[in-house]
């Protein structure tokens, strides 16, 4: 039987291939050549393609579908899209402990309870997050699986998926430690910025400019060490690494290198803009609502609205990163069976 690019009329200007099939195309064929031709595009392996077809009717249900909302089965019942799934998950776990975080900190009045509550709400929501991250890979990297199956396999991983953000954050802590202690050197205020307000000007120009200049150094080595450990949680999850998920996720993205760096810092740009864009426009409405004698109020509903576009942008990360898991191990193990056949 001849393969559908064969009858098809394909032209390929060098940079996009454009393919257009005539007649109709089994739905389930066409959509395991779209996920094959977009897992070589992201391996580097294949150029963009734009395909022009037409498949039967079929009907398409989304995880939570049921067979008895199905009214007449004329046409063949195709499941689809995990959006509603790992939209869920991303709510549960990404948005709603960001929100509960950000209503005691407007709200709570500035001292030491304060700063210990507040410690105690970012490590509920990094564990949350964790959790919410490795059960939406879950769904991501296997059609397959479940809301209970993903949930399952999240808690199996979690505390190692802990261990290896315990290890970097140490690590991260250590690098960035210098700059702290310059920006002690230059007499700033740590105490007002705990107790959530503005210190006072540092009193020591030179450490707070050595310190700024270190940091963006530092920071630019994390964007780096970040686009290589990129599929980091799929990693842990999938093969059920510890701390070996390091080395490996490493070893996964080295041909991978700058685009990964591209396309994390382009996320982080993003993610920022989104986030300040929601934050003051949600402020500005409140404010103008509320009025202005509401600064706690006013500040909670625009970091409610950051939160919102922070959630949505970073769960399109997460599949992302999930889906370039599996095309990095496709390609090695592609690189593999050619190196035995040689």
């Amino acid at each position: 039987m001849a393969r559908m690019s064969e009858i098809a009329t394909t032209i390929d200007d060098g940079r996009i291939e454009w393919r257009v099939t005539p007649g109709l195309t089994p739905y389930d064929a066409a959509l395991a050549e779209m996920e094959a031709r977009a897992a070589a595009v992201l391996a580097g392996e294949a150029r963009e393609l734009i395909w022009l077809l037409e498949h039967p009717p079929v009907y398409t249900a989304g995880t939570s579908a049921s067979a008895d909302e199905l009214i007449d089965p004329r046409f063949p019942v195709v499941a689809t899209g995990r959006g509603g799934m790992l939209a869920g998950i991303a709510i549960l776990t990404l948005f709603v402990p960001g929100v509960i975080n950000a209503a005691y900190t407007s709200y709570a009045p500035p001292g030491v309870l304060r700063s210990v509550i507040v410690l105690l709400l970012v490590l509920g929501v990094t564990i949350a997050s964790v959790w919410g991250q490795l059960a939406i890979i879950a769904a991501s990297t296997d059609p397959a699986t479940t809301r209970a199956a993903a949930q399952r396999q999240a808690t199996e991983r979690l505390l190692p998926a802990i261990a290896v953000v315990v290890v970097l954050g140490i690590v991260f802590t250590i690098a960035l430690l210098p700059a702290g202690v310059l920006l002690a050197m230059s007499g700033l205020d740590f105490t007002a910025m705990a107790n959530g307000t503005s210190p006072a000007a540092p009193k020591a120009a030179g450490p707070l400019l050595l310190a700024s200049l270190y940091t963006v150094v530092a920071l630019i080595a994390m964007l780096f060490v970040g686009a290589r450990l990129l599929p980091l949680y799929t990693v842990v999850l999938r093969e059920r690494l510890g701390l070996g998920a390091i080395p490996r996720a490493w070893r996964l993205t080295r041909r991978h290198t700058w685009r990964l760096v591209g396309a994390v810092l382009l996320f982080v740009v993003v993610l920022l803009i989104a986030t300040w864009a929601a934050q003051a426009v949600a402020g500005l409405v409140a404010a103008l609502v509320l009025g202005g004698d509401n600064a706690a109020t006013i500040k909670f509903v625009g970091t409610v609205a950051g939160q919102a576009a922070s959630t949505a942008l970073t769960l399109v990360a997460i599949v992302f990163s999930a889906q370039a898991y599996v095309a990095f191990v496709a390609r090695e193990a592609a690189i593999r069976a050619r190196a035995a056949v040689a």
